[in-house]
């Protein structure tokens, strides 16, 4: 049973748009998808791949976004702040 294009274009589009951690979410995803209907190697080609998207994913930026929201939801010094 093949997959349905638009689970698998979840990953092309993250990496078309530089969005690496997304494409690490979506390549999970898909690799499940593969497993779940017995299409093995394409499986492995992703995991195969994944070492690559890795080394493209910086955290910094999400942990920046991270502290954002937090300051956001608790302005000052934080959920003990004033």
């Amino acid at each position: 049973m093949p997959i349905p294009p638009r689970k698998i274009g979840a990953a092309a589009a993250a990496k078309r748009d530089d969005e690496t951690a997304e494409e690490l979410h979506a390549s999970d995803y898909e690799v499940y998808a593969y497993l779940q209907t017995g299409q093995d190697e394409a499986a492995r080609r992703i995991v195969n791949s994944l070492p690559e998207i890795a080394s493209r994913f910086d955290p910094v930026p999400s942990s920046r976004l991270m502290r954002g929201w937090f300051l956001e939801c608790w302005p000052g010094d934080g959920p003990s702040g004033p």
